[in-house]
């Protein structure tokens, strides 16, 4: 019969081998759906037990396949986790480049940054867990670094073509205004979590969209907006 640390070394032994492998990609609707359901537990388990907690073990039964078939398509759980933060980025900027698509704001900007501001840290929120993870990780994994710059990058653009549909087209000084606005913007999210404050966040958020809002209006002249704005 085999001693407790053999099997150990065995188990040990084998997904060392099956981390060596090459991750495939899902091609198949049932390889698809695997690997949809691992990313959704893996986000769970970060956002619940945090890193040092969650295995690839623990993500492969939530996900109620095997732990084979989860290094089929990872190769650790820190490639998971830059997956699950690369849907969750997806999902923060979802609302505003929805706007931006479909080209209907609201009648002013403030009312737009209020909106997206409660639907990001609704987001956020529900998540803390996982953005803790974020943090701790983020300076050991080049991939979470590269995230940060694409999520920063994305949202560069994001304010200037919401400042555009609402006819603020000749921002003044655009990238200062816009790396302003971005840093305000991520401070308002993080009110209360990250920085405490006796002001609550809804708060600041209100005070923060209506400042970037009257400093257009005051600098720059206002081209008319869309007339498909909705109030």
């Amino acid at each position: 019969m085999s001693s407790q640390p053999d099997e150990k070394r065995r188990s040990d032994g084998y997904n060392s081998a099956l981390r060596r492998r090459e991750p495939r990609q899902p091609r198949q609707p049932r390889a698809r759906d695997k690997v949809a359901r691992l990313i959704a537990a893996a986000r769970d388990c970060f956002n619940r037990a945090g890193y040092a907690h969650t295995t690839m073990a623990r993500i492969a039964q939530a996900a109620g396949v095997s732990v084979g078939t989860a290094y089929a398509y990872f190769r650790d759980k820190d490639d998971v986790l830059a997956t699950v933060l690369a849907s969750h980025v997806d999902e923060l900027l979802h609302p505003a480049e929805t706007i931006i698509r479909s080209a209907r704001p609201r009648r002013h900007l403030r009312a737009t940054l209020r909106t997206l501001l409660a639907q990001t840290c609704a987001t956020r929120d529900a998540y803390l867990g996982l953005h803790q993870v974020f943090h701790e990780r983020m300076r050991e994994d080049q991939r979470l670094r590269d995230l940060v710059n694409e999520f920063r990058a994305r949202s560069r653009t994001i304010i200037r073509e919401l400042c555009a549909l609402h006819g603020y087209r000749r921002l003044p000084r655009a990238d200062a205004f816009i790396e302003t606005a971005l840093g305000i913007l991520e401070y308002c999210t993080e009110v209360g979590t990250l920085f405490p404050s006796p002001v609550p966040r809804e708060e600041v958020g209100a005070v923060t969209a209506e400042m970037l809002d009257s400093f257009l209006r005051f600098h720059t002249r206002k081209s008319h907006p869309s007339r498909h704005c909705s109030s």
